[in-house]
């Protein structure tokens, strides 16, 4: 039965524990429009929950990204075999040079090893790296794994408290606005140049608490 021929193949068995001492991702991917070098993209994880981008650049890395995919790995169950043989591996996009290899380790340790290839009408092609044969495999997100290495970076540039704001300097084609906040409400004063202010009459607080908003969590939108 199809049941019993599942319950034959190899299993993606990953522990709980196993899965929250992952401490570095390894993505080898293939270029993008199928002609170009591969990209490896290297993440180490820093400290509790914080996660750095080494390769191709170092950077900051987006931990919430890092995290969703390795928890993705337990949802990950091959549920056909569609060939045995090596020399189909090109054929199903799962061949060294075609597939996007990720690697999970612990220290030196590779707790995943696995090869994605074609996504087709009979599914997600998946070979995994301790086993011969090419498989279909579900659970598997191809948005959580394919990022380029923009798509890891931590795109914040600041963030802050819009409510703990008392001051506001602005400086551009107007002239130089200055806002001080007292109680819930902000005065401003306004001049062509900073030595030149002078108040600003009938100022809308929710104006300035509007900037604010704006401002509090800026993100890049790429590098």
């Amino acid at each position: 039965s199809l049941d019993g021929q599942r319950e034959s193949l190899p299993k993606i068995e990953i522990s709980e524990d196993k899965l929250k001492e992952v401490d570095r991702v390894v993505l080898d991917k293939p270029p993008a429009t199928g002609a170009g070098h591969r990209q490896t993209i290297e993440l180490k994880k820093q400290g509790e929950d914080a996660w750095q981008l080494s390769s191709p650049v170092t950077a900051k890395a987006n931990a919430a990204n890092v995290k969703s995919m390795i928890e993705s790995l337990p949802k990950l169950k091959l549920t056909e075999q569609i060939s045995g043989n090596k020399a189909e591996y090109e054929q199903w996009g799962v061949s060294d040079d075609k597939a996007l290899h990720a690697t999970f380790y612990k220290g030196d340790e590779k707790v995943a090893d696995l090869y994605f290839g074609e996504d087709g009408s009979r599914g997600q092609m998946t070979r995994l790296a301790d086993k011969e044969g090419v498989y279909t495999v579900s659970g598997f997100s191809k948005w959580l794994f394919e990022r380029d290495a923009s798509g890891w970076r931590d795109k914040t540039m600041f963030k802050f408290e819009d409510k703990d704001a008392v001051k506001v300097s602005i400086d551009n084609k107007h002239g130089a606005f200055r806002f001080e906040k007292s109680g819930d409400a902000w005065t401003g004063k306004h001049g062509k140049t900073a030595a030149a202010l002078a108040p600003l009459k009938d100022l809308q607080s929710s104006k300035i608490d509007d900037l604010l908003r704006a401002y509090k969590s800026l993100a890049a939108m790429d590098f």
